[in-house]
C-alpha cells in the first residue's frame, strides 16, 4: 500500500499535529484545527483507516477529516461498513468526493454502485477516487457516476455552491452575498427514472446527504421505488431543509414511510435508536436511518 502523500510534501510540524490529532491525547481537536490551517489547499493521498485510498484537497469537511484522521463520520462509517459486507447494491446520493462510494468498492468489488452528485466538481472527484480503488482484478461490479439531481419531474436546477464550501452545494437558497456563491445549472431526472435508466434492480443501501433536499427526494419518490429501498440512511438537518424550503413535518406526508422502522443513529458508536417516526428526531441535526420491516 502506497504511503500517505501530500503535495507539495508537508513540514516537520504538520506531521507531528497530524499525529496528534489522529491520537486519543488531549489537544487533538486543536491539533486538527491547527493542521488545517497551516495546509489549507494542499492535496492529499492518503489510505483510510477502512483500507481503500482517498484523495482531495485540505479545506472542507470531508477532506480535512480524511487527511487528518483517515475516516469521516465514525459511527456512520461503522454502520455502512457492516451493511456493505451483506450487501450487493449501493446508491450514494450527494457522493461529494467518494468517501462512502469508496468504502462500498473495497468491501464489495463485485457490487453495483451508483453514485450522483449535482455538484460537479464533487462527481469528478468521486469519479476520479473509484478508479484510484478499481485497479484490482476482483473488481468487477458496475460502478457509475452521474452528475445529476434528483427531484420531483426532469428539467434542469440551479445549484448554489459557497466558493469556500465546495462540498455544501445545494438545490436551495443559501442567502449569502452573491459574490460569495457560484451557480450551476443542473440536469434533474426524478429517482425512478434514474433507477430504470441505470438498469437498477433492488437496492440493499441507499445513502442520501444532499444538504437539505433529502424531504423532497423521498416525497417525489414513488411507492414502486421505495418497494426497491431494503435501508435508507440519510442526513436530518433542520437548517438545512429550511434552505431548501422544507420542514421535518414534511417526512410525515410520505406515505410509503410506513414500510421502514425509523432510527436515528448514534454518531460516536454507529448504534441505533428507534423512533416512532422521523418528526419524532429529538434534536436539529443527525442521520435517520431507514429500515424494511
Amino acid at each position: 500500500m502506497p504511503d500517505d502523500s501530500f503535495d507539495p510534501p508537508i513540514d516537520a510540524w504538520s506531521r507531528a499535529l497530524r499525529a496528534w490529532a489522529r491520537s486519543s491525547l488531549p489537544g487533538r481537536n486543536s491539533a486538527f484545527r491547527k493542521f488545517r490551517r497551516r495546509n489549507l489547499g494542499r492535496r492529499f493521498d492518503v489510505t483510510t483507516t477502512r483500507g481503500f485510498r482517498l484523495g482531495g484537497i485540505i479545506g472542507d469537511s470531508v477532506e480535512n477529516a480524511v487527511a487528518v484522521r483517515g475516516e469521516f463520520e465514525p459511527g456512520l462509517t461503522k454502520f455502512l461498513t457492516a451493511q456493505f459486507r451483506e450487501s450487493a447494491s449501493f446508491v450514494d446520493l450527494g457522493c461529494n468526493i467518494g468517501y462512502f462510494s469508496c468504502l462500498f468498492r473495497h468491501l464489495q468489488p463485485r457490487g453495483r454502485l451508483l453514485s450522483i452528485d449535482a455538484n460537479p466538481r464533487m462527481a469528478d472527484a468521486c469519479r476520479e477516487n473509484l478508479a484510484a480503488n478499481s485497479n484490482r482484478a476482483e473488481a468487477t461490479g458496475v460502478a457509475t457516476v452521474l452528475h445529476q439531481a434528483i427531484g420531483a419531474e426532469a428539467g434542469v436546477a440551479q445549484l448554489q455552491m459557497p466558493k469556500a464550501r465546495a462540498s455544501r452545494g445545494t438545490l436551495g437558497d443559501l442567502q449569502l452575498d452573491p459574490t460569495a456563491i457560484e451557480t450551476f445549472a443542473v440536469p434533474m431526472d426524478t429517482l425512478a427514472a434514474t433507477f430504470a435508466a441505470n438498469a437498477m434492480g433492488e437496492i440493499e443501501v441507499m445513502k442520501i446527504d444532499v444538504e437539505g433536499f433529502e424531504a423532497t427526494v423521498l416525497r417525489s419518490a414513488p411507492s414502486a421505488v421505495a418497494e426497491k429501498l431494503k435501508c435508507i440512511v440519510f442526513e436530518f438537518s433542520e437548517s438545512n431543509l429550511q434552505q431548501c424550503g422544507a420542514t421535518r413535518d414534511d417526512f410525515g406526508r410520505i406515505e410509503w414511510l410506513k414500510l421502514f422502522s425509523v432510527a436515528s443513529l448514534d454518531e460516536r458508536d454507529g448504534t441505533l435508536h428507534p423512533l416512532s417516526a422521523v418528526t419524532d428526531h429529538a434534536g436539529s441535526e443527525g442521520t435517520i436511518v431507514l429500515r424494511r420491516r
